[in-house]
């Protein structure tokens, strides 16, 4: 099991009808898309308390979860966090 940083919980705000992996490419633009869909595949974000997929239809106050890996950790799934620039083990 990865060692947990931090954990980020957010409101779905002006969902406008996306989907999950919509809203975060253009909600949170540190991540390309590409990135987003590869911390929906390792279960990094939860909607609603449940891991999410990406493919969910949002509703306005619906809570989202992100969990962030210590830089230099290497989780259960591989996923390596030296050397990325980013705390989530993503290049930046």
């Amino acid at each position: 099991m990865p060692l947990i940083n931090s954990s980020f919980t957010s409101l779905i705000r002006n969902p406008g009808g996306a989907t999950l992996a919509e809203y975060l490419a253009r909600r949170f633009t540190y991540h390309a898309p590409e990135a987003w869909m590869r911390l929906l595949a390792l279960g990094r974000l939860e909607l609603e308390g449940a891991v999410a997929r990406g493919d969910e239809r949002l509703r306005e106050g619906m809570r989202l979860r992100f969990t962030v890996v210590l830089r230099g950790t290497r989780g259960a799934f591989g996923f390596p966090g030296a050397g990325t620039g980013s705390r989530t083990g993503l290049p930046a």
